[in-house]
Order: C-alpha cells, then sequence, then structure tokens
C-alpha cells in the first residue's frame, strides 16, 4: 500500500459543491489522496436531475 491512511479502511464522503463538478473534483481529489485500496463511499449533499445522477455514478465507477 503506497498511501497511509493513518488506521483507517474507508471514508464516507459528503460533497456538497456549487455544482455537480465540483462534487466529481472532490471525489477524485479524495481517490487521489487515498489510493485504490481505500474504500469510498460518496454521499452528496446535492439535488440532482437523472442525466446528473447518472453522470455521478459513471464517475464513480471508474474511480472504484
Amino acid at each position: 500500500m503506497g498511501t497511509q491512511n493513518h488506521g483507517f479502511f474507508g471514508y464516507k464522503l459528503h460533497p456538497k459543491g456549487e455544482d455537480l463538478q465540483q462534487d466529481l473534483e472532490a471525489d477524485a481529489l479524495v481517490r487521489e489522496a487515498t489510493g485504490p485500496d481505500f474504500i469510498l463511499i460518496s454521499d452528496p449533499v446535492a439535488n440532482m436531475n437523472p442525466e446528473e445522477a447518472i453522470r455521478l455514478g459513471r464517475f464513480l465507477e471508474k474511480l472504484d
């Protein structure tokens, strides 16, 4: 494991950017910082239309 996670195995992120793009960037930055073996859960605090929700889901799939 390349990243030191200080004993934590996962993290639930509550991104609440001003728009979907900020939420996507927050998720990507946390994934980059924690590495691929760290469990991430994204629980956005935002209203989304169906297209945005699908976009978010597909983006999160790529982040694993």
